[in-house]
């Protein structure tokens, strides 16, 4: 189910930091639980086209996170793709032959959109020829341990999903 919010506003002073980035706080309130606020941070870096966020829950009294199926249930962001394919890249895929690992590079063409493929990235990379977008996900797992994927869908949209591990039932 998308999160749905209210009453979004800057939850804090616009910060610069020592690097140069300017880094923005938004909060809004869930229209589902009204107790529970939804903060997120934007990081911009001048002349960079990466757009840096984090999200960050807060709330003034308990609240228990569940795993539908005993399973994590997360879209942290879905984005509809101007292209038909898209790379994933691998930053530290490991080579027995060389007992190192090494970065490598997978096209998934129209075919996986069609079939709903998942792949571990941690980074995305499509292009039409006029744009191009990046998405990526920091997270220390390595191949093929998931826990985090990209999920693309047969609507030409990629997002990064849950596997495990990225909150406690209750």
């Amino acid at each position: 189910m998308p999160v749905v919010l209210k009453n979004i506003r800057e939850s804090g002073a616009v910060t610069v930091l020592s690097n140069g980035v300017s880094q923005y706080q938004y909060q809004g309130t869930f229209i589902s639980e009204p107790g529970l606020k939804l903060q997120i941070i934007f990081q911009v870096a001048p002349g960079n086209p990466v757009l840096r966020f984090q999200y960050a829950l807060k709330t003034a009294k308990p609240l228990l996170l569940t795993k539908v199926k005993g399973k994590d249930n997360i879209n942290y962001i879905s984005v509809a793709s101007t292209s038909s394919e898209i790379k994933e890249v691998r930053l530290s895929e490991f080579n027995e032959r060389f007992h190192a690992t090494n970065k490598t590079e997978y096209i998934f063409d129209k075919k996986y959109f069609d079939n709903e493929a998942t792949f571990m990235g941690p980074i995305a990379v499509a292009t039409n020829g006029r744009q191009s977008f990046l998405l990526a996900y920091e997270h220390g797992s390595q191949f093929p341990n998931r826990f985090l994927q990209f999920q693309l869908l047969n609507n030409k949209t990629v997002s990064i999903e849950s596997v495990k591990g990225n909150y406690l039932s209750n």
